[in-house]
């Protein structure tokens, strides 16, 4: 019995615990930037990507599984994206905000095809605010270039996409929150080196990612 109740006051000073340390993120949020001002802040992330590459080549181009006129299949990649950024916050609702990600990731089942580059945008969230945590729920849209390296070829690709993206913020601090975020981005390129696309190539991803944000 008496082991039963200590359990029970542990289960409990552990819930008091975390419900104080939530409540004192809210108050770091609600209390430290002024409903009627624009609020400022900077964020680095480092997100984790799963990504396919699907690139139609015609005869005169690239081939990635055979030697054969055929389109090409999908390519797996998988790797890492350093996202930085500044934006704004209106009435602790609307973020606004531009970014710039260094992409860097290799084929999945080995190490000889490469793709990097980096993306260039702006996004937008509506913030939504609770003692828990405050989730952020957004998108955006950017501009992207890179270069896809094989043992036998390379080539560079540019241009646009959009992303749809849910993060969850905790404040540790007055100016300083920690962030936790999942995206999913779609691209369209068009080739500028010597691979000649049949359609225009697309990448899908999906990235999870963990940073920092800091309010000025």
């Amino acid at each position: 019995m008496w082991n039963k109740l200590l359990l029970a006051a542990v289960v409990l000073s552990s819930f008091a615990t975390e419900a104080k340390a939530f409540t004192t993120s809210h108050q770091y949020h609600t209390q430290n930037r002024p409903l009627y001002t624009r609020n400022v802040y900077f964020s680095q992330q480092v997100q984790f990507e799963k990504s396919r590459f699907n690139l139609a080549t015609s005869t005169a181009g690239l081939n990635l599984t055979e030697d054969t006129p055929s389109k090409a299949k999908p390519v797996d990649f998988s790797g890492y994206a350093l996202r930085s950024g500044v934006g704004v916050e209106h009435f602790r609702f609307l973020q606004t905000g531009v970014f710039y990600s260094n992409l860097n990731s290799s084929q999945s089942n080995q190490k000889r095809t490469e793709l990097r580059g980096h993306e260039v945008g702006a996004e937008t969230a509506v913030v939504l605010v609770s003692p828990v945590g405050n989730l952020s729920i957004g998108g955006g849209y950017f501009m992207s270039f890179l270069d896809y390296n094989t043992l036998e070829k390379a080539n560079s690709f540019k241009g646009n996409g959009w992303e749809i993206s849910a993060q969850a913020q905790y404040f540790v601090a007055r100016n300083v929150n920690l962030v936790a975020s999942a995206k999913r981005l779609n691209q369209s390129f068009s080739s500028t080196g010597s691979i000649k696309t049949e359609s225009a190539p697309t990448l899908e991803s999906t990235r999870l990612g963990v940073g920092v944000s800091v309010w000025l």
